[in-house]
């Protein structure tokens, strides 16, 4: 399945660095979704340790999956998660219950 009716776009990101560690604050525009820029922020100090110990010979899959949940968090919230679900989950459907009308 396609679908092609949204873009990710992050903009205005600016390193800040604070007692010792680096943010990046952004603004997400899911374009397609919602009109307005969702402001977000990484935890760069977090990440490179992150995918420090996600790279190591003794990483699991914990390591990965929490590697994973951060960028997620700031590149994939929830809320545009859950939008982008239910417009596949309503496009599915419209496609399905067109297939069976033509049956």
């Amino acid at each position: 399945m396609k679908y092609t009716d949204f873009v990710l776009l992050a903009n205005q990101a600016s390193i800040v660095r604070d007692n010792g560690k680096k943010r990046l604050p952004f603004n997400l525009l899911a374009s397609g979704i919602f009109g307005d820029p969702s402001p977000r922020e990484l935890d760069v100090t977090a990440v490179r340790n992150l995918i420090k110990k996600a790279g190591d010979a003794d990483a699991d899959w914990n390591d990965a999956r929490r590697l994973g949940e951060a960028l997620a968090s700031a590149l994939y919230p929830e809320k545009i998660g859950n939008t982008l679900t239910n417009k596949i989950t309503s496009q599915s459907k419209k496609r399905k219950d067109r297939e069976e009308g033509n049956r």
